[in-house]
């Protein structure tokens, strides 16, 4: 059948709801991958400079 406006409505809330959670934990993980990315290269950096 046809389509309504109320319909178009809806759904396009349902998406625009779902991208801002794949945004969301998006910005999340590359956040969290900076901040555990210090650490490793402070440890790193003290590896080498052991071995010379």
């Amino acid at each position: 059948g046809a389509v309504t406006p109320v319909q178009i409505k809806v759904q396009v809330a349902e998406i625009t709801t779902g991208l801002g959670v794949a945004f969301y934990t998006t910005m999340v993980g590359l956040i969290s991958a900076t901040i555990c990315a210090f650490p490793s290269l402070a440890v790193e950096k003290c590896e080498e400079q052991l071995l010379e």
